[in-house]
């Protein structure tokens, strides 16, 4: 049973058949989990821990976007459709300035779209060959994709499940704080060019309560709680 300020699963909206294991957990079945919420909840933490309990690596979105923005053919389509607002985007070693683009983007609606539209269908390519990679592993039992706009790009068909790691504004701001470059206004708006995450915990099929330490034990991601024991 979750209690209260316990960092673990919460609830549970999964069916389960007899013996206790998910229906996506049925025996030969490798299945696809999503990891989304907000910013500085612990997302990657949570995915790392379910991923390797599944015998896999998880998906990093965040590092594919990187990626993405560094392919020449997507830097020139990212600099023609912000038009002149991509003045000053481009770096004297020919990368795009990423702290400079995401102000403009973070800013403005219609030049976030814009980048979307480039870098969101190379991202979720590299996505689906990434999961066929770790679908091989030998003992793979789970995929994890770590996507923090998952439910933005419209990718829900992409996973089986979907895990909501949940934290309070209080303990996600000053995760963010402590990294390098990042300000509140920063994470204030960047959170608000995404879903509310609300809404993204009731389109989710488990919450983890992720408030404590961000690096808590092990024991909160065993097989008993992350696959076979409905929550209460």
């Amino acid at each position: 049973m979750w209690r209260p300020g316990q960092t673990g699963w919460m609830w549970r909206k999964y069916t389960f058949r007899r013996g206790g294991r998910p229906v996506d957990e049925l025996p030969g079945r490798i299945s696809v989990w999503g990891v989304v919420g907000g910013i500085g909840s612990g997302k990657s933490h949570v995915a790392r821990k379910l991923a390797r309990a599944g015998g896999t690596c998880p998906i990093d979105a965040d590092k594919l976007g990187h990626e993405a923005l560094r392919q020449p053919e997507v830097k020139a389509e990212v600099i023609r459709r912000l038009g002149n607002f991509s003045k000053g985007l481009l770096q004297t070693d020919g990368e795009l300035n990423r702290q400079r683009l995401g102000e403009l983007v973070f800013s403005s609606p219609e030049l976030l779209a814009e980048l979307e539209a480039v870098t969101h269908p190379w991202i979720r390519q590299r996505i689906r060959e990434q999961v066929a990679i770790e679908k091989s592993r030998p003992g793979a039992r789970r995929v994890v994709l770590d996507v923090a706009l998952l439910l933005e790009a419209g990718w829900r068909d992409e996973v089986d499940r979907l895990i909501f790691v949940d934290a309070p504004d209080a303990v996600r701001l000053r995760r963010v704080l402590s990294r390098p470059g990042w300000t509140e206004k920063m994470w204030r708006l960047r959170e608000g060019a995404q879903i509310p995450l609300t809404n993204k915990r009731l389109m989710s099929d488990d919450v983890f309560n992720n408030s404590g330490e961000e690096h808590s034990s092990d024991d909160n991601f065993a097989e008993k709680d992350s696959l076979r024991e409905p929550m209460n």
